[in-house]
């Protein structure tokens, strides 16, 4: 989770400042070809890179219950899960980036750059645009439905062993119910938030002219933006579902306040010690 939580901050300070001004603010691309390479290619990376891991996490939360008695994953062998993941999604954009520069069309008697691929063959662009589709969007979402589903099902059916406790039992109850609920969450805002934006993918693919338009210039910023809005699903629905989330959470706020607080107290003691020394300094001087 801490390598998506991650994915998700980079995703938002380098797309979401691009994305705002060109789109909102300017309604251009004004940062050159090179940015717009570089930017397509970090924001494929980081998308292809989230769902490569949350196809792991779901994975490792289904052997954790379909073999409960089966050692889990090292630190260290997580760690070079996530770092595989870096690597075949940053291969796996190396033609958006490649193709990637800004093209300049005439709207409205304004000449507007629009950072986007060009391709030489209109059947490898499309081939190359239904295949990360397939990669970062359907097939994980195929993934995580099926292992999620089963282990729902695990879950829910699954007797408690030992003889009943009505108390325990109850509690135990609650906490499978509300590990049901995150499954089901994660999986649902990742489809809701990407699902938009594939349609219009696919629209735009078989009928490019359709891109020209202003509603789907429209439909594009607001689907855009739901998609960037999915980096912030994980950790509210952590903060909303899961205790200890929302105990260190807590924790970790009250303790940035009095560091700033203290922080404040230090900085108030120095300006009063300058200027106590400075009216000295005065008084001496007279």
């Amino acid at each position: 989770m801490t390598s998506i939580a991650i994915g998700d901050i980079v995703m938002i300070i380098c797309s979401v400042p691009f994305t705002k001004i060109s789109t909102i603010i300017i309604g251009s691309w004004p940062f050159g070809s090179f940015a717009c390479s570089m930017i397509q290619y970090i924001q494929w990376i980081l998308v292809l890179q989230k769902s490569f891991n949350m196809s792991a996490i779901t994975l490792d939360r289904h052997l954790i219950v379909a073999r409960p008695l089966k050692r889990r994953l090292s630190k260290r062998k997580a760690q070079i899960i996530v770092l595989l993941t870096y690597i075949v999604a940053g291969i796996i954009a190396l033609p958006s980036a490649s193709t990637s520069s800004v093209v300049f069309v005439m709207f409205k008697g304004n000449s507007l750059g629009i950072c986007t691929e060009i391709w030489s063959s209109t059947s490898r662009k499309k081939l190359y645009t239904y295949s990360l589709m397939f990669l970062h969007f359907y097939l994980p979402l195929m993934f995580m439905t099926i292992c999620n589903t089963h282990i729902a099902y695990t879950l829910l059916t699954k007797k408690t062993p030992g003889e009943a406790d009505l108390k325990r039992d109850k509690k135990i109850a609650s906490s499978k119910r509300k590990s049901v609920k995150i499954l089901v969450s994660m999986v649902t805002t990742f489809a809701v938030s990407w699902l938009p934006m594939e349609i219009l993918t696919v629209i735009g693919e078989e009928n490019p002219f359709f891109l020209k338009t202003t509603s789907a210039y429209m439909s594009w910023c607001v689907f855009q933006w739901l998609t960037f809005a999915n980096c912030l699903t994980n950790p509210l629905l952590y903060f909303w579902v899961n205790k200890k989330y929302r105990h260190r959470f807590k924790h970790l706020f009250k303790r940035s306040i009095r560091r700033l607080s203290r922080s404040e107290t230090s900085i108030s003691k120095t300006r009063h010690s300058i200027v106590r020394m400075t009216s000295l300094n005065n008084q001496i001087d007279v």
